[in-house]
């Protein structure tokens, strides 16, 4: 649906000489200007969600007034319900007078968003909503107000701007508020932006929907393009009465649930609109939109997007309306005649005019002098300075009477259009190199990798086309345009392009090239977990002791961390350590131990070992404290101590085995406070 099917109000900067009084246009705006200052009046609309009162939103209504203008009165549309004024009065009806108590006055108000449509004209009637706000969010024509302003000295301009409380997003024809996620791309001169709320599921993927309306502006010309085109992908938790709408000069909504890849692409539909920048008559109305689902049927199909039998049968809905004459409304009988009925005939014209000119005129040119007003004879009039006299006649026997053309074969296309086109199909080729500091292998489709790791992924591209041509492979991840090859195919060639990527940060990654979508899960590495710890039981104070920790990774994916070997929580040796999924690593260590009970650590193990003078049996030990979470620890055998024959002695008593036990622990004591100091 295009802004001439609804009030479309153009934005337009308002000037006023400041000898008298001149009235702006409530519609007039210019949206986002950035060129302010002490030489402009500025408006600007800050719009807000309304959750508790779903329906309308919150419109604050700000002037800054500059040196110079003395009165000024501003006019709110019909439905508009104000809350609060500051430094403005009312003076009648909706119009609201500036006070001169400050020089930035407001007025804010609420204003009903909810329009719907009823669509049919025989049977059964259908209808839904064209802007509404479902709470959450909501999609609204941007507001306007009518300003009228005088005073002495400089002209200022006036000059408008839109902001939101929260998220919003707008050109300056159509506002969407509420959470969502933007998508850029540049094409023919413009800037694109696809906002999708958080409420919408895409049928197609942000990346196919902008590449599709970019290659579209890329390949049509037949109006003004404006210079940043705004198009939003509705949710459908609400009941539509239609599947896009266009207001304004760039601003468009379109189900979030239509894709690209069908003839009725109603993103490239849309988008011809904003090219449409005539108005019509009854007699020429069908142009409107029988030219809009023409291109976007036939620039589909020159995208690749769809074959020729699904472009041909998608015209050859129009004979079904044998009894409509496009010239005359009254005698359509549906609203789907402009459409199907539309889209037949364009095609059949335009083809007609490739044929009469050699190729050297299209349906294009006709457009293009229609750019400002068009009745029927100005349509016969363009197609006669283009076509000639028989491409005239052939566009008033198919409008001015109920005669249908026929369709044509793909061969009558090619004779028209031109030969076969190249033609491009994407795919990514697992399996993929994945490298980095824990391995080096290959990784299937739908591939793991760790953050510091790095991919090769291989993408195949085919000229599926009958002609050679040069190709332009976009590597987009989330959406965003990363790397770029380009080449060149001969029919039926195919390169295999590889693009590497290094992962910086956990997250899952789609890679998009054209219509080939890879996914990447980027994670974390995983904790390295200490399952193991060696150590002698007993040792002899300041000998060499060697320490020894085992390092495991249970987890399915590479881990790193940092083990330290400490004795009584001294450390002794820190080593940073990377495994492979299920590997294992050492942590060794020497030092020596003064005299006494030492206890040694490693990632949550520990166990303890006795520094003595007195001579030990020979024993091995085990850890004795095991980790919450961490793997069994090996048991390992413990040896007791022989038992040592007693030798008599003279004095052997009880007295001389207590005098001998205090002497023990005499130096126990003692090595336990040299230790300490």
């Amino acid at each position: 649906m295009s802004r001439s099917s609804l009030v479309a109000l153009s934005c337009l900067v308002a000037l006023v000489a400041l000898t008298g009084p001149v009235a702006a246009d409530a519609g007039s705006a210019a949206a986002n200007a950035t060129v302010t200052g002490p030489g402009t009046l500025d408006r600007t609309f800050t719009a807000s969600l309304t959750p508790a009162e779903p329906g309308e939103i919150r419109v604050e209504l700000r002037y800054t007034v500059p040196e110079g203008v003395t009165t000024l009165s501003t006019r709110l549309p019909e439905d508009a319900t104000v809350r609060s004024t500051d430094g403005f009065q009312r003076r009648s009806g909706n119009t609201y007078s500036w006070t001169r108590t400050t020089d930035r006055p407001t007025v804010t108000y609420d204003l009903a968003v909810n329009r719907t449509v009823t669509r049919g004209i025989e049977g059964e009637a259908t209808g839904g909503y064209l802007y509404v706000d479902a709470g959450p969010w909501a999609i609204t024509p941007a507001p306007r107000s009518g300003v009228t302003y005088s005073g002495t000295g400089t002209r200022p301009e006036l000059v408008t701007e839109y902001a939101f409380t929260g998220s919003g997003a707008t050109s300056g024809d159509m506002l969407y508020l509420g959470p969502y996620e933007e998508h850029r791309q540049s094409a023919a001169g413009q800037r694109f932006r696809l906002v999708v709320p958080a409420a919408a599921e895409m049928a197609s993927p942000p990346d196919a929907v902008l590449g599709s309306v970019t290659d579209a502006a890329e390949s049509l010309s037949v109006g003004p393009r404006d210079p940043e085109v705004v198009a939003i992908a509705a949710p459908t938790s609400v009941e539509w009465g239609s599947t896009g709408l266009q207001r304004g000069e760039s601003d468009f909504w379109v189900l979030a649930t239509r894709g690209v890849d069908a003839p009725g692409n109603v993103w490239v539909h849309e988008y011809v609109h904003t090219q449409q920048a005539y108005r019509t008559t009854d007699a020429a109305e069908w142009t409107v939109e029988g030219f809009a689902d023409y291109y976007a049927a036939l620039l589909t199909y020159q995208q690749g997007r769809i074959d020729y039998d699904r472009y041909r049968r998608h015209l050859e809905r129009g004979q079904r309306f044998d009894g409509s004459v496009l010239a005359e409304p009254e005698t359509w009988g549906d609203v789907l005649v402009p459409y199907d009925k539309g889209a037949l005939v364009a095609a059949a014209l335009d083809r007609r005019i490739r044929l009469a000119t050699d190729g050297g005129g299209s349906l294009q040119g006709v457009v293009r002098r229609l750019n400002g007003s068009a009745d029927q004879s100005d349509l016969l009039a363009a197609v006669d300075a283009v076509g000639g006299d028989d491409s005239r006649e052939y566009a008033r026997r198919h409008t001015e009477t109920d005669a249908v053309p026929e369709t044509w074969s793909r061969q009558q296309h090619r004779a028209a259009f031109g030969g076969d086109r190249a033609a491009f199909a994407y795919e990514f080729v697992p399996p993929y190199e994945r490298s980095g500091p824990y391995r080096t292998d290959a990784a299937g489709a739908t591939p793991t990798v760790v953050v510091g790791e790095s991919l090769r992924l291989r993408v195949a591209v085919e000229n599926t086309g009958g002609a050679a041509g040069e190709y332009e492979a976009v590597l987009r991840a989330n959406g965003r345009r990363v790397a770029t090859r380009t080449g060149r195919l001969q029919p039926g060639g195919r390169d295999v392009l590889a693009f590497d990527r290094r992962f910086a940060s956990p997250e899952d990654v789609r890679f998009t090239v054209a219509r080939a979508t890879e996914r990447v899960s980027v994670r974390a590495p995983a904790d390295v977990r200490v399952t193991g710890l060696d150590a002698p039981r007993r040792v002899t104070p300041g000998e060499q002791v060697r320490l020894r920790a085992t390092v495991g990774n249970p987890a399915g994916r590479p881990a790193n961390g940092t083990v330290t070997l400490s004795v009584d929580g001294r450390a002794v040796a820190t080593e940073r350590v990377r495994l492979r999924a299920n590997g294992t690593a050492t942590l060794t260590a020497t030092t020596t131990l003064d005299a006494g009970i030492h206890r040694v650590t490693a990632g949550g193990r520990e166990r303890t070992v006795r520094a003595t003078t007195a001579t030990p049996a020979t024993a091995t030990g085990s850890e004795t404290v095991t980790a919450p979470g961490a793997s069994h620890s090996p048991t390992e055998a413990r040896t007791a101590p022989p038992t040592e024959p007693r030798t008599p002695t003279a004095g052997d008593g009880a007295g001389a085995g207590l005098t001998t036990a205090l002497a023990a622990l005499a130096a126990l004591a003692v090595g336990r406070l040299c230790h300490r100091w």
